[in-house]
């Protein structure tokens, strides 16, 4: 059925009864010669399945609200508000897999004209959504402009094959779309998932700006996933994208916080100039643990920022730096160290803070005192470490500069991966001003061979969170790399009595 019309109000309501099973499907649709807006709804109702739907409709406004309940399954549907004069689109959906008559849901959406002090009036979507005893669900809002902005967020539960075990309360989102910039917005009271349960924002702009959040909970039948108070918001606007994540507590098998945000920023490598930079963020807790905390993060078009908030003790930070990962990782393939330690100190439950290419900088090296694991993975001599940020004046972190931002004693691991940086014996200006400091600290005495040096990395970290100390980490990954490419990787430690483990 569809319904087109100029009256001030249109109410419909609808009650599917059907003996063998029914389906429903209601367009709507109303402008004003500026904007337009519509909605595409459809129901999939089985036998034992009800439906009450009510549908207000404004045509000066060009608006559109809609309120619903009832049982079973929801097919996917939109609501979508859009200005093709002005090039803007905003549009909330939803979609349920239920039991019949088990499973329940009841959500409105609606349509909106949002004001900008700077871009006047703009296009926006809203949605507010409950489901229980779902087999799955998803919902959620996104938008763009002319300009080329887009922003999202989403809801997502599912549970496994013939298991109604996905909920949601009190869920809410929205996305306003004006000519210069689209924001959205979500949160909710809880959601519930027997396999998963996860909210997510992503944004990204023309000038090639990217970020995305979730917050990801993993659950078993018998217990369940669960995120409580999530929120989240994603941004974007010419040369600027931002997103934000926060729970109040977050449990499962697995619950994580992940934020990814990258740029075109120029950096200059050994073998040219690229346009890139990434920073990622990442926490888990396990067992049902509650993972509580927020996350945000930002990139333009000069850098990328990550400002994650987790109370962890301190032994639980870890901190890489991988300026050259565009050169050696996607130019050339080798091993991709910086996202393979990434994912495994995060599933010993560090808070890890990665950051590659053009987003390592001269004041991120330093950042590395702060964090109880960190390393560096670059060319090194036993004076200097190389970074790729172009926007650096000096793309050269000295031996003595770093000593200057080496002053504190976190009791943990540091790694100056790249040739030379320990030569001669651990005495290098490099050496001196990390040895002594940490518990334990590796460089190299010898020009050590990329290739084989970005596999034995990622071997490394990989048996670092398997339970093997420093020491017998590097054993072990340099028999690996012996085998695999015929190559030698031996760091130096200093102190030469110490030995480092994870917690």
């Amino acid at each position: 059925m569809r319904f087109e019309t100029k009256l001030e109000i249109l109410c419909i309501i609808a009650f599917l009864l059907s003996p063998l099973g029914s389906a429903f499907e209601l367009q709507v649709s109303d402008g004003n010669g500026v904007s337009e807006s519509s909605t595409d709804v459809k129901y999939g109702a089985a036998a034992e399945d009800s439906v009450d739907h009510h549908v207000k409709i404004s045509p000066a406004e060009a608006e559109i609200a809609n309120s619903y309940f009832g049982t079973g399954s929801l097919p996917y549907a939109t609501i979508t508000k859009a200005n093709t004069a002005k090039g803007l689109s905003s549009t909330a959906y939803r979609s349920i897999n239920g039991k019949p008559k088990y499973s329940t849901w009841r959500y409105d959406w609606g349509t909106s004209t949002p004001s900008s002090s700077t871009a006047g009036t703009g296009v926006g979507t809203w949605l507010n959504l409950d489901v229980h005893n779902a087999y799955s669900f998803s919902g959620g809002s996104y938008g763009s402009n002319a300009q080329g902005d887009y922003a999202s967020t989403t809801a997502v539960g599912s549970s496994p094959s013939g298991v109604a075990g996905a909920s949601l309360s009190g869920m809410s989102t929205s996305t306003n779309a004006f000519t210069n910039s689209v924001i959205s917005v979500l949160s909710a009271n809880m959601g519930t998932g027997s396999s998963h349960v996860w909210f997510d924002s992503s944004s990204k702009n023309k000038e090639g700006e990217y970020a995305w959040h979730w917050t990801d909970a993993y659950g078993t039948t018998a217990n369940p996933a669960m995120t409580v108070s999530p929120y989240i918001s994603a941004s974007a606007q010419k040369s600027s994208v931002s997103v934000y994540g926060y729970t109040e507590g977050s449990f499962g098998t697995k619950a994580l916080l992940r934020t990814h945000v990258e740029d075109k920023a120029k950096m200059y490598g050994h073998d040219g100039t690229y346009y890139s930079g990434i920073g990622e963020f990442g926490y888990q807790k396990s067992n049902y643990n509650q993972l509580t905390g927020s996350v945000s993060a930002k990139a333009d078009a000069s850098n990328v920022y990550l400002y994650p908030s987790v109370t962890v003790p301190s032994y639980r930070t870890a901190y890489l730096l991988d300026p050259y990962r565009y050169e050696w990782v996607t130019k050339k393939g080798y091993a991709d160290w910086g996202y393979d330690a990434f994912y495994a100190l995060m599933g010993k439950q560090q808070a890890v803070t990665y950051y590659a290419n053009a987003a390592v900088s001269h004041s991120r090296v330093g950042d590395m005192d702060n964090y109880y694991i960190s390393t560096i993975s670059s060319h090194m001599g036993p004076n200097a470490i190389e970074v790729t940020r172009a926007a650096d004046s000096d793309r050269v972190v000295t031996g003595s500069e770093l000593a200057s931002m080496f002053t504190k004693n976190p009791q943990g691991l540091i790694y100056l991966d790249g040739c030379s940086s320990f030569k001669p014996s651990a005495t290098s200006a490099l050496a001196n001003a990390v040895k002594n400091k940490e518990w334990l600290s590796a460089g190299y005495t010898y020009d050590v061979n990329a290739k084989g040096d970005n596999l034995f990395m990622s071997k490394f970290f990989g048996y670092l969170a398997n339970g093997y100390t420093a020491r017998n980490a590097q054993a072990k990954a340099t028999t690996d790399v012996s085998n695999s490419l015929g190559v030698s990787i031996v760091p130096t430690w200093t102190p030469s009595n110490h030995d480092f483990v994870l917690l």
